[in-house]
């Protein structure tokens, strides 16, 4: 993969193409050691996007998309904030700190 997207960089007519190209392979070379899925799923690592996919559903968009809502950033930040913090098991601990 990384040796395509270099192929594509240096065959890239745009100078902002180019830009973003090298930033993506930054970022990719980075990481290789987090996408080497053979090795992963031999250490029983799941390497599906299901269980991110599920949470996005519940704590997002049964919230979020209702019919007629609508969010400023600033307010859909904030309930997302309040929906992760119930969601990951620890809204007991920040309520109990903030009484």
């Amino acid at each position: 993969m990384l040796s395509s997207l270099r192929i594509s960089k240096s065959r890239s007519k745009s100078q902002a193409k180019a830009e973003s190209l090298l930033k993506l392979i930054k970022f990719i070379a980075r990481r290789k050691d987090r996408i080497d899925y053979p090795r992963l799923l031999e250490m029983g690592y799941r390497v599906d996007s299901g269980p991110i996919e599920s949470s996005c559903k519940n704590v997002v968009q049964r919230r979020m998309k209702g019919s007629g809502t609508r969010w400023s950033r600033q307010g859909a930040t904030a309930m997302l904030e309040v929906r992760c913090l119930l969601y990951s098991d620890i809204w007991e601990n920040i309520t109990k700190k903030c009484a």
